[in-house]
């Protein structure tokens, strides 16, 4: 078990959650959006947000997301695979953590595999004042 989750482990430290990472460009095609944008996206029903933190980080959330932790992703858990058969290629998936980091991670993840895909982190959604649902633990 512990062998199972040492590189997952390890590239959550190499990559993190840091502000930069938001900020960085991505040549595998993932971007980084605002909030704003991703709030008309779902409104249009233009996007899938996806929560990559991991269940213990989980307070509240982006109405509509669906949680698929970083551990899961980088471990190409069968969730990964699920999500990626059952989503179509021309929807966004756009991936959030606390700062951008890990969503950034993801977001190239599925953007190798052919999908558009955007990042942001939950620090900027809360400071533009967009609405969270609470989650109940």
């Amino acid at each position: 078990m512990l062998k199972r989750l040492a590189l997952p482990l390890l590239l959550l430290a190499f990559f993190g959650c840091t502000k930069s990472a938001t900020n960085a460009a991505s040549s595998s095609g993932a971007r980084a959006i605002e909030p704003r944008e991703v709030m008309g996206m779902i409104s249009n029903g233009f996007a899938l947000v996806v929560d990559v933190r991991e269940n213990s980080e989980r307070e509240d959330a982006v109405p509509k997301a669906v949680s698929l932790p970083t551990t899961l992703v980088v471990a190409d858990a069968p969730e990964v695979k699920k999500l990626a058969a059952e989503v179509p290629k021309d929807k966004t998936l756009v991936f959030y953590c606390v700062k951008g980091g890990r969503a950034k991670v993801a977001a190239e993840k599925f953007a190798a595999q052919g999908f558009k895909t955007a990042y942001f982190g939950i620090d900027d959604w809360r400071a533009a004042g967009l609405p969270l649902d609470k989650i109940a633990h």
